[in-house]
């Protein structure tokens, strides 16, 4: 590979690589592009000819037990949401872990803010430099947790117009109720 100067060839961008796993050693998956449509709203559309329409796991709509292993905070966030989201189909008998780590994730941001509020921002250092506390990235890094599961989970409104919500028709609550 050419570079304009010699002493910055082993620095080139196509010589510096993505890493193709994670700390954990699992390959990463990518998601790229638009998430799949749900095979109901494929038929609805009536595109259900263009691609194989493949009849997708369908968990119980019921929450998942209180993880023993979450935070009192993280707990709290849970009781408020979980039998909320249970009743719009949002929330079924395997997303657990999913909506655990949202908790978790809610009560960090939560607390890092408070503590952001009480001490600043940013910090001075002993040799005069004004620098960012190391908790602003702490809270920047649980935002996008957070905004990651609850896209997955259909906490948004933008997440939710992308998602299939099956609403069972036999149960005792109305497309009104759901909506209230």
């Amino acid at each position: 590979m050419k570079t304009a100067c010699k002493a910055h060839a082993d620095f080139s961008v196509f010589k510096i690589g993505f890493p193709k796993t994670d700390l954990a050693g699992s390959e990463f998956v990518g998601h790229a592009g638009r998430p799949p449509k749900p095979a109901e709203i494929k038929i609805l559309e009536g595109r259900a000819g263009a691609n194989k329409v493949v009849d997708e796991p369908r968990p119980r709509p019921v929450a998942p037990p209180i993880p023993s292993w979450l935070s009192t905070a993280a707990r709290r966030i849970w009781r408020a949401h979980a039998r909320e989201l249970e009743r719009a189909g949002l929330l079924t008998s395997v997303d657990g872990p999913l909506f655990a780590t949202y908790c978790e994730a809610v009560a960090e941001a939560r607390q890092l803010q408070e503590l952001l509020e009480k001490s600043g921002r940013t910090y001075t250092t002993p040799s005069g430099f004004v620098r960012p506390r190391p908790e602003v990235g702490l809270l920047r890094e649980s935002r996008r947790l957070m905004l990651s599961c609850a896209s997955e989970l259909g906490l948004s409104p933008a997440s939710r117009k992308r998602m299939a919500v099956l609403i069972d028709r036999r149960g005792d609550h109305s497309l009104d109720d759901l909506l209230d």
